[in-house]
């Protein structure tokens, strides 16, 4: 779920930079697919949409010509080690 939330924000943060109509659109869009989807519990299967979903993403911001938004980890299915372990790199505090 945690992965989830992180691909949500970046989502969330990449629709900032639209004009505010596409913006409004893409993220209501966005809260219904999560929303939609909610009950999913198989691990392989939601890493499969996130997968699919990070396409979409950049997708959108070639699209668009946006500036995918600073991210510590590019891909949000890397484990929390992982998160952690680039956040002391990059001197971040970890969320």
């Amino acid at each position: 779920m945690a992965a989830v939330l992180a691909f949500y924000r970046k989502s969330w943060r990449l629709t900032n930079q639209l004009p505010r109509a596409e913006a409004m659109y893409y993220r209501g869009h966005l809260r219904n697919h999560v929303a939609n989807r909610r009950e999913e519990e198989d691990e392989d299967r939601v890493r499969s949409m996130l997968e699919r979903a990070e396409e979409d993403l950049k997708w959108l911001s070639n699209k668009y010509e946006l500036r995918l938004p600073e991210w510590p980890c590019d891909r949000v299915t890397e484990s929390a080690e992982r998160h952690k372990f680039l956040c002391k790199k990059k001197k971040i505090n970890p969320k």
